[in-house]
């Protein structure tokens, strides 16, 4: 029955204790809502009741704050400085809701008449710390150079301080060409022994190849010539030949007397005969018949003919040129002119054919008019004609549609062009090979050696070398290829920046490579069959420059094994 209360009851007669008291509310508009709790009407619980809240900035840091506003509908009515005071210096106007609108048009928290230009880059050289609104005039002085080791990469004005350790000498292997600043890293590989005949004396590091003075005759002409020579200080070359001017064979730089020679006709015979000389040379004879005066030597019937001067010709009645004036037969008779023609077609698709003429009798010249066909390689075709006739005029026809014609021939070739393919199958150490002949011959070769025993076009068990297989089809037509197996039970080597050259060469060879780690490695030279003829262990070094000197091999193909850390990598090389 408490009149102050939510929940009183005019109509009650007798008070209980269920009144309810308000709760931050001055009154009570709500409702009963059936069971005696009231419906409060304070929505964000603040002690005051909806109806009576005050919308404003209740934000007392603000530029905007209203002391008299109990509620903030929107978080974004209030305004702000970097300071409470600064809010004083602001000379803006309200908008008639109690909201200032602030004259700081970069929202940085300073008025815009209190901003401070200048750099406001603490990095940069002139950083200005009062500066509140950057300028754009910052700089730095530094090195702008990325080559260099002190490179700043917000410098923007290049002071002249840039350097770059290194090694600054160009006689060495490491020269760097930017450096500016020696770091006594240079080194230079080569022969670092004062007593080898290709001493560096720049060298700081050996290579390994250093060579000895070997003493001989450098002159290639001397008997005592030694291709190996490097030096022939103190030496003598001896030269055998013969020390006499007069002689056709005098040697001026001879130092060791030999046989003479004197250049003559040693021919009793001839007209200039010359019984000093002891080599024969440049005789000369009569005319053929006659004697060194210009007579006959025979003239049967004192005819003043020398009898090998007669009349000759052909004697034999049978022939088409019978001379009946000859008196001797000079073996120039010659017959009807006879031709036989036997085509020859191409065995191979897209390959040639032939056509040979066995031609009898006839009068030199003989004449063949192919009609600019090569015989001896005819393409694929037909209706080809070939013209024969000799000097007599015996013009030869034999079954051509025209006179002088032979019978028009064709050349046939295999539809299909013969194929051969070779696999090495690396995972299953396999060498095998594929041909497009419905019938076909082989032969296997390896290391170019014809191998007999293989009858199968599958091989298995393989060793490294080279495989090669020779198939011939049904047409006669023949194919080589080959393929090259080098891996097996080999564990592969990896090497950086490896060089060989020249290759093919004719006795030297350099070799260059690069190594991950300072390691001793082994450069040997391997025959097809597996003989090593040849190895050199290098010492211990992360770069590696070696000359091999392969003036003994045959020419011919080798392999080239590089080991390191029982790694091993194969190159191919071939020798002039």
């Amino acid at each position: 029955m408490d009149n102050s209360a939510c929940n009183f009851n005019i109509s009650a007669t007798d008070t209980d204790d269920s009144c309810i008291n308000p709760i931050g509310c001055d009154s009570c508009t709500g409702e009963n809502d059936g069971t005696g709790a009231i419906v409060d009407n304070d929505i964000d619980n603040d002690g005051v009741c909806d109806a009576e809240e005050i919308e404003g900035c209740t934000d007392a840091t603000a530029c905007n704050y209203d002391a008299t506003s109990t509620m903030d509908m929107n978080p974004e009515m209030c305004t702000y400085a970097n300071d409470l005071d600064a809010c004083a210096t602001c000379s803006g106007e309200t908008d008639g809701t109690g909201i200032i609108v602030d004259n700081d048009i970069d929202d940085d928290g300073v008025c815009d008449a209190d901003e401070v230009e200048g750099c406001t880059d603490s990095l940069m050289d002139n950083y200005n710390e009062n500066a509140t609104n950057d300028d754009g005039s910052c700089y730095k002085e530094g090195c702008t150079s990325d080559w260099a080791d002190n490179y700043d990469s917000i410098a923007t004005t290049d002071d002249g301080s840039c350097y770059k350790e290194g090694c600054i000498y160009e006689w060495a292997d490491n020269y760097d060409s930017i450096a500016t600043n020696d770091d006594g890293s240079c080194y230079k590989y080569g022969c670092t022994y004062e007593g080898m005949f290709n001493y560096d004396p720049q060298a700081t590091d050996s290579d390994g190849n250093c060579i000895p003075f070997i003493y001989g005759c450098m002159v290639d002409s001397a008997d005592n010539y030694n291709p190996a020579a490097n030096t022939d200080e103190g030496l003598t070359c001896f030269f055998t030949g013969c020390m006499d001017p007069i002689a056709d064979n005098y040697l001026d730089v001879a130092n060791i007397a030999s046989d003479c020679e004197y250049w003559g006709c040693m021919n009793e015979f001839a007209c200039n005969y010359d019984s000093t000389a002891n080599v024969n040379y440049m005789c000369d004879f009569p005319t053929p018949y006659y004697d060194c005066d210009s007579v006959c030597i025979s003239d049967v019937d004192s005819d003043g003919i020398c009898d090998e001067l007669e009349e000759y010709g052909c004697t034999d009645v049978l022939a088409l040129n019978f001379d009946s004036l000859a008196t001797e037969d000079n073996f120039t008779c010659y017959y009807p002119l006879q031709v036989e023609l036997i085509v020859n077609d191409a065995v191979c698709k897209d390959g040639l054919g032939s056509a040979e003429l066995i031609i009898t009798g006839g009068l030199a010249p003989i004449e063949v008019n192919t009609f600019g066909l090569n015989l001896n390689a005819i393409p694929p075709g037909e209706g080809y004609v070939v013209y024969v006739s000799d000097d007599s005029g015996n013009e030869y026809s034999f079954g051509g549609s025209e006179l002088n014609f032979l019978p028009p021939f064709d050349i046939v070739a295999p539809e299909e062009q013969l194929q051969v393919v070779i696999d090495y199958d690396e995972d299953d150490q396999e060498v095998s090979f594929a041909t497009n002949a419905n019938s076909y011959d082989f032969d296997w070769y390896i290391d170019n050696t014809l191998d007999l025993s293989i009858t199968t076009e599958l091989i298995e068990d393989l060793e490294n070398g080279l495989y090669g297989v020779s198939v011939t089809d049904e047409f006669g037509c023949t194919l080589y290829v080959d393929t090259l197996v080098e891996t097996v039970g080999v564990q592969e080597l990896l090497l950086d920046g490896l060089e060989m050259y020249p290759n093919p060469t004719s006795g030297l060879v350099h070799i260059n490579f690069s190594l991950p780690q300072s390691s001793v490695s082994t450069v040997s030279v391997i025959s097809l069959t597996g003989t090593k003829l040849y190895s050199i262990e290098l010492e211990e070094t992360t770069k590696v420059e070696t000359t091999l000197r392969l003036f003994d091999l045959s020419a011919g193909v080798y392999f080239v094994e590089i080991e390191v850390d029982n790694k091993k990598l194969y190159r191919r090389l071939s020798v002039k």
